[in-house]
């Protein structure tokens, strides 16, 4: 698979098949915090895996997507900026992990290697998401914060804790995938 984008109706449908399945997963909560945020099934799973095997463009597009559904399933609104922080924006950075891994360098890498670039993907896909709810958390949520601490470091524990825990849940279940993987690059080489 090239890294060229392709809008077309296999991605239309792939496209809409994990945002379904990516909003039905969010919505089986193991934990859910007071302001919002919350641990899931591996709800982030379909779209860092749509990411790493369309590209970064088209899963862009699609966790940009995420992040509007999930604002409708569960909105939370103060100000518009607020709201691109904490959902296009924050859902849309899942898309950053077509960047680090991709179908058309997956064959070259060891089991080692894959594993690295996995872990590596999922941080920076989830790092994004949690940069972007770190700053709403500091601008927009801080008068939250127990009396005498920072915001920046009630945002950082706020959200650093149930994104902590998403993280290792997304990348035990992808490193569950990987022998399967191999499989997924093989068709998507097909569209």
């Amino acid at each position: 698979m090239t890294s060229k984008f392709k809008f077309n109706p296999r991605f239309l449908a792939e496209g809409g098949m994990v945002l379904a399945l990516a909003s039905g997963l969010s919505m089986i909560k193991l934990f859910s915090a007071p302001y919002g945020g919350s641990v899931t099934a591996a709800s982030m799973v379909p779209i860092l895996l749509f990411s790493i095997l369309r590209g970064p463009k088209g899963g862009l597009l699609v966790a940009f997507i995420y992040g509007i559904l999930q604002f409708i399933l569960g909105p939370i609104f103060l100000t518009p900026l607020q709201f691109l922080l904490d959902f296009p924006l924050a859902f849309g950075s899942l898309g950053l992990a077509g960047l680090l891994l991709s179908p058309s360098i997956w064959g070259k890498l060891n089991r080692s290697q894959q594993i690295t670039r996995v872990i590596g993907a999922v941080c920076l896909g989830i790092g994004g998401r949690l940069l972007c709810h770190y700053l709403a958390g500091v601008v927009f949520w801080g008068q939250y914060a127990p009396e005498g601490m920072s915001p920046w470091i009630y945002s950082l524990i706020y959200n650093g804790s149930y994104l902590g825990i998403e993280f290792l849940i997304s990348v035990l279940v992808i490193w569950l995938l990987i022998p399967r993987f191999s499989d997924l690059v093989k068709r998507s080489r097909v569209s």
